[in-house]
């Protein structure tokens, strides 16, 4: 039996992919934020003490961070990816799945691929949610070879799902559509249950 926590699940990347999992015999504990408590598979407790949460008592095999606090400070969430970390070392987790953004590239760049260097806070202009994502990236990166299990980065483009239709491709009745937007964008689209069950697979 594969036992995972998923971090963030109220995310709307997230949304849902707690059924998908279990769906194919996963069983996963849930963490969220809130005043430290247990309510079945769903644990509460700060993010930046994750590794002390009481409550997270169990062994996992994976754990797959959707999490960002996005209302505070870079160095803030970086003190979460630490504690997450310890977490992970003291659970003997065997995999950690961390969820960024493609934001983490340069705009300008011809073309993107899994060797593709991120940006930095040095050499980036991006400031809030994309400038927390680079600082962790670059962080988990600069770990990356010391830890003792495998970290998997994960940065999807534009999400679809069925509640959230993509706002620059606009249906017409006579059956065609009409794309908004700048030709040369290389924005990847993906289908959010296509991420669920690439996660799912992957473990």
């Amino acid at each position: 039996m594969i036992k995972s926590l998923l971090c963030g699940t109220s995310s709307f990347v997230a949304n849902g992919v707690e059924d998908v999992m279990r769906n194919t015999g996963i069983v996963s504990d849930m963490f969220s934020r809130g005043n430290e408590s247990r309510y079945g598979d769903r644990i509460y407790g700060k993010y930046i003490d994750i590794a002390s949460n009481k409550f997270l008592n169990d062994d996992y095999d994976i754990v797959i961070n959707f999490a960002v606090l996005k209302d505070d400070t870079v160095e803030n969430n970086i003190r979460y990816i630490e504690s997450l970390l310890k977490l992970c070392a003291e659970k003997n987790v065997k995999k950690l799945i961390h969820f960024s953004t493609i934001m983490n590239y340069n705009y300008h760049l011809p073309s993107i691929n899994e060797k593709t260097d991120i940006e930095t806070l040095k050499n980036t202009s991006k400031r809030g949610y994309a400038e927390i994502k680079i600082a962790v990236d670059n962080y988990l990166l600069s770990v990356k070879d010391s830890l003792s299990f495998e970290l998997i980065l994960v940065r999807p483009g534009y999400v679809l799902a069925d509640n959230r239709p993509c706002p620059f491709i606009k249906p017409l009745r006579c059956g065609c559509a009409i794309i908004k937007g700048d030709k040369k964008s290389r924005q990847p689209i993906v289908k959010r249950e296509d991420i669920h069950e690439a996660l799912n697979k992957n473990n």
